[in-house]
């Protein structure tokens, strides 16, 4: 007796997985240049973006200011930390790409 064995299609779903991936990506990335173009430049919408965070970041500040309670709480001396770590990893990073830019345009 000859048992004829088919081969099993490999991931008959993966192509158009792949094509809805890339194009969700590139719609992403087109939506992303034109927010940018919208506000003028991609400095302008960083400056915006950094105007937005401090905007936020004081607005916590006074109701920490506000509410004693809590800012003794462990969980908002977590969240704090946690800011102040992601600042400094921020400032770190410009700090190396402005020095590798500048090693680079010498």
């Amino acid at each position: 007796m000859v048992y004829l064995i088919q081969p099993r299609p490999r991931r008959p779903n993966a192509l158009p997985l792949l094509l809805l991936i890339s194009l969700c990506s590139y719609r992403a990335l087109t939506r992303d240049e034109l927010k940018i173009e919208s506000f003028g430049g991609v400095d302008r919408y960083r400056e915006t973006l950094q105007e937005m965070l401090d905007t936020a970041l004081d607005e916590e500040n006074a109701l920490a200011e506000n509410y004693p309670e809590l800012r003794a709480s462990e969980t908002y001396s977590s969240a704090m930390s946690a800011v102040q770590k992601y600042e400094d990893n921020v400032r770190y990073s410009r700090m190396m790409y402005n020095d590798t830019v500048t090693k680079l345009n010498r």
